[in-house]
């Protein structure tokens, strides 16, 4: 173990060494120590999200050269500054997202939250702590950030849905995230106002005609540079939305760090729906 690691980076360690798993893809069994939850087969085979638009995470393709920013955020500049989602969703990790929004899939979640806090730490230039010597083989060629977030907040569920999930699955991926980003986090630092229909299958137009207004802050954020943590980042109408509260209510900045973001070329709950049907150790 790192002379540097934390206590609770030792601790784990020894738990995976005594105690090693399988991978979540392929079922095969991991060596002692190993800190993820995949062989290093399956974890060069997910679909990383590379290139991608440098605001709002949309796959691009052109290639690690090109532009870094979408036709649609050069237009017009989304509210938020940034956006890191290490993923596509599809195949594996949106079959992950899935399984954690059903009451479930808490092991998936940490995994996405690990795979998330990778991408930060190389995106904002952190060195690497407990995780070392795991990098995603396709990581983005982006450059650092100028500023990293001050403070994480959960996009939070409504009561109802909190309820009946059991856990708010951006509140599961932003743990292993604060942990290596090592900023507070303020899981009840928002609220939504009221219950909002169900988004998925929805386009564009109908997701921000339908969260407009959803959200509240309960706290001043006095010039703060705040990551905004979700599952996925569909069509951007509600990281857009609460990137608007947050900034209304005293953020500087607004980042955006999702585990996972959707293809523009794919429906809005299609490759939900694939994914749902995949058998047990897909990738």
């Amino acid at each position: 173990m790192l002379p540097g690691m934390s206590l609770r980076s030792r601790s784990l360690t020894l738990l995976t060494t005594l105690f090693p798993g399988a991978c979540l893809c392929c079922g095969a069994w991991l060596a002692g120590g190993h800190q993820l939850a995949l062989c290093r087969w399956c974890l060069a085979a997910l679909p990383w999200n590379v290139p991608s638009c440098l605001r709002c995470a949309v796959p691009l393709a052109s290639p690690a050269n090109g532009p870094d920013t979408c036709a649609r955020c050069t237009r017009r500049s989304p509210p938020y500054q940034r956006t890191i989602a290490p993923l596509r969703f599809e195949g594996a990790p949106a079959a992950w997202v899935r399984k954690l929004k059903d009451r479930s899939g808490m092991v998936e979640g940490r995994l996405l939250g690990q795979l998330l806090a990778i991408a930060a730490r190389d995106a904002y230039d952190i060195p690497a702590e407990g995780l070392s010597g795991i990098a995603p083989p396709a990581a983005p060629a982006q450059p650092p950030a100028p500023v990293r977030p001050e403070v994480l907040v959960p996009v939070p569920l409504s009561l109802r849905r909190l309820a009946w999930r059991g856990h708010n699955q951006a509140l599961s991926i932003a743990r292993p995230l604060q942990r290596a980003l090592d900023v507070p986090m303020r899981a009840t630092g928002l609220c939504r106002r009221h219950q909002a229909g169900r988004q998925r299958g929805r386009g564009r137009t109908e997701r921000h005609q339908q969260i407009r207004g959803l959200f509240r802050s309960r706290r001043d954020w006095q010039g703060a540079v705040v990551g905004l943590v979700d599952d996925v980042v569909t069509t951007g109408a509600t990281a857009a939305e609460v990137a608007r509260t947050l900034l209304e209510s005293g953020a500087r900045e607004v980042h955006v760090l999702a585990a996972t973001r959707t293809p523009p070329h794919v429906p809005a709950g299609a490759d939900a729906a694939a994914s749902a049907a995949m058998p047990p150790g897909t990738c």
